[in-house]
């Protein structure tokens, strides 16, 4: 019934409910997800597909075009799993729209991706569905590029009709999300504006989760020529990847169909960057206003969709990240980081949801371990999704029922129900979740570095969940440290922290006495990892944050290139000039493993020192009014003890244990150098709060 009058009837019923007893109700805006509604009009889901035909020159060519086939990954679904191509996806929709007709002439047959070049927009010379053109001399590829409906549903949709009415919007325009206005947000504002911003406090997006062959929307070629200032028509071949661009089968390779050398890699920058701009303006930033207006909040999951992550992270009142896509400590950072730099208090989780044959297949230390990693990486508002409630749906199964036997041979642990075997004891957990929470809540963060992240997307986060959390075999089943990179645990070994921050954020920052400040955050020092071409504005960011004495650490070199297509030579120029210019300002890394050392050897001085390095637990750290917050968690098998020393300026310390939120001991002087020491006992897979008393 969601949609309807009886469903906001019900909602309205819980509200009334939770009002009573002092609760807050977050609701999904819409149903399941992805995002999407069985609204009648045009706003679905679009893409692009494209079908070649080899030529040979000179000859006329006087044809039809080649016609599109269904894109491989919906092949590859088909063959993953025999029920879930029907549960995720409609019949491949035969209602095709040409977008364009191009060619380019083959420069190496033997290679994949294949090479090409002179590549050419034939669009004018087609009619009817007709070709009428002069191959020159060689070996051509005919392009025809056409726009469908992805027909992708929304899981397992509990609106009205079959589940194969509900289709998911076009996140690229803005007729999408007006749909849902219409469908699902008028109504839900006339049946509960009264409880708006009072018990019903936010509206929640889940992961989009999105699938096509090429993302795609109508006007998307007119967006591209205002945004990156030039057609894009000739070069849409070598925009697309072998298997599609999708979430359901995000562990197959990024392998490009075409490649032409100096064009594809630009091209490529420029059309995710302006679908990153695309995805925020007719999405995100609609929805959150929308929320905004009238009083509640936007909590939102970024992962899946296609802007860049920090940016669509900020954009949201609550970011909310989840454990199903991967329960690493550095994507849970992703969110944490958006919110400081957004100058957000609350940051939210999907926690206890993993990959496992058995829905209650969890036990009390997994959910521990899952608990301390999500909060000691900022995250102070963590959810159980997904109790499995008794309703039925027409076939006689719950939902959850249902999306078991849609796929066979895997299953999530999101049952946290009165039958789960570690009931009785989530009292206690909660409790210690709620004391952790607090302290992660309270004051401000601080962290140590800012570290540019280049990728914009997950880095294949779906693929990641299945490696990682298909592990939970067994009780303590997560490793610690699991998924670790090799830079993130030189980090933690040095006992240094870091946020994540976009190329927009760091470009928009402010330099000034050796501190970085990128919104609301300010770092003491920047790390660049991975950088391959940048623009000049980024180069420019980096060379101001040096003339400002804030210490820049690079692995892997800065780049000799810029990013993007469109008047190449010129920017290549300029970043080639800023990279001179930067010669011997920065601090060049020579490994990932190296960075630990190389940020410490430049005077950054942790806020925790271990008498036997490296440090093997968690650390995050917050300035509150009186003092220091630091949380240290344990994620190993077995009890530790450290003696610690601490660089912060302090009175005295105070040891907190949050499993019973009691003080249980106290610092024990001081060193030589003057620092406060403390012993600090931490039990297997929990945290210990220190707090440090400003002098």
């Amino acid at each position: 019934t969601v949609g309807t009058p009886a469903y906001f009837e019900k909602v309205r019923t819980a509200c009334r409910i939770a009002e009573k007893r002092g609760m807050k109700i977050n609701v999904y805006f819409g149903t399941s997800w992805e995002t999407g509604s069985p609204h009648p009009g045009d706003g679905k889901e679009r893409q692009l597909l494209l079908a070649s035909q080899r030529l040979t020159g000179p000859a006329r060519f006087d044809g039809p075009l080649p016609t599109a086939q269904p894109p491989e990954y919906l092949k590859l679904v088909q063959s993953f799993g025999g029920g879930l191509a029907q549960w995720a996806f409609r019949p491949f929709d035969e209602r095709m729209t040409l977008v364009a007709a191009t060619a380019a002439r083959v420069t190496n047959a033997e290679t994949e991706p294949l090479e090409i070049e002179a590549m050419e927009d034939l669009t004018a010379h087609v009619s009817g569905g007709r070709l009428s053109w002069q191959v020159p001399e060689g070996e051509w590829l005919l392009f025809a590029l056409y726009e469908n409906r992805t027909g992708q549903l929304v899981l397992s949709s509990a609106a009205p009709g079959s589940p194969q009415d509900t289709l998911v919007i076009d996140h690229l325009n803005r007729r999408g999300i007006q749909e849902m206005f219409e469908w699902y947000g008028e109504p839900l504002e006339q049946s509960l504006a009264p409880y708006f911003g009072g018990c019903l406090e936010a509206v929640v997006i889940d992961s989009p989760e999105l699938n096509a062959e090429l993302p795609w929307t109508s006007d998307f070629l007119d967006q591209f020529t205002s945004r990156a200032g030039y057609d894009l028509r000739p070069y849409l071949p070598l925009l697309f990847f072998k298997f599609g661009e999708t979430d359901l089968i995000a562990f197959m390779p990024e392998v490009a169909r075409y490649s032409a050398e100096g064009v594809g890699h630009r091209v490529r920058e420029d059309y995710v960057e302006v679908r990153s701009r695309l995805f925020l303006e007719a999405f995100v930033h609609p929805l959150a206003e929308w929320a905004r207006e009238r009083g509640i909040l936007f909590r939102n999951q970024a992962h899946g969709g296609y802007a860049d992550l920090l940016d669509s992270y900020a954009a949201s009142d609550i970011p909310e990240s989840e454990t199903l896509w991967g329960a690493r400590y550095d994507f849970f950072k992703l969110v944490s980081s958006a919110a400081h730099v957004a100058g957000r208090r609350r940051v939210a989780s999907e926690t206890f949801t993993t990959r496992h044959m058995d829905p209650r297949g969890l036990r009390i230390e997994d959910f521990y371990l899952l608990a301390g990693r999500s909060v000691v990486a900022g995250i102070n508002q963590i959810f159980h999704v997904g109790y499995p409630y008794g309703g039925v749906r027409e076939n006689g199964k719950s939902w959850f029922e249902d999306y078991y036997a849609m796929l066979p041979g895997t299953g999530i642990t999101s049952w946290s129900d009165e039958k789960h075997p570690e009931w009785e004891r989530f009292p206690d957990l909660h409790a210690y979740i709620a004391r952790l929470s607090y302290a992660m809540t309270v004051g401000r963060d601080v962290s140590d570095l800012a570290w540019l992240r280049v990728r914009r997307d997950a880095d294949n986060l779906a693929a990641m969940s299945l490696q990682a959390n298909l592990t939970i075999a067994e009780p303590m089943g997560l490793k610690p440290f699991e998924g670790d990179s090799v830079a993130v645990t030189s980090l933690r070994e040095a006992g240094l922290t870091f946020d994540w921050i976009s190329r927009s954020m760091l470009e928009s920052g402010v330099a000034a006495g050796g501190r970085l400040r990128v919104g609301e955050a300010e770092y003491g020092g920047l790390l660049i990892t991975d950088l391959e071409a940048a623009t000049p504005a980024l180069m420019r960011a980096i060379e101001r944050a040096t003339d400002a004495g804030v210490p820049v650490f690079v692995v892997g070199g800065l780049p000799h290139e810029s990013a993007g297509y469109r008047d190449a030579n010129v920017r290549d120029a300029e970043v080639r000039a800023l990279l001179e210019a930067l010669a011997g300002r920065v601090a060049a890394v020579e490994s990932p493993g190296a960075v630990g050392a190389s940020v410490l050897a430049a005077g950054l001085v942790p806020a925790v020192a271990v008498d036997a390095p490296p440090i093997v637990v968690r650390l995050a750290r917050r300035s509150v009014r009186n003092g220091t917050l630091l949380v240290l968690f344990n994620e190993g098998p077995s009890d530790r003890t450290d003696t610690v020393r601490l660089s912060l300026p302090g009175r005295s310390a105070l040891i907190f244990d949050p499993q019973s939120g009691r003080a249980i001991g106290s610092d024990d002087g001081r060193d030589a150098q003057g620092r406060l020491i403390v012993r600090v006992s931490v039990p297997a897979r929990r945290a210990a709060v220190l707090f440090v008393q400003n002098p």
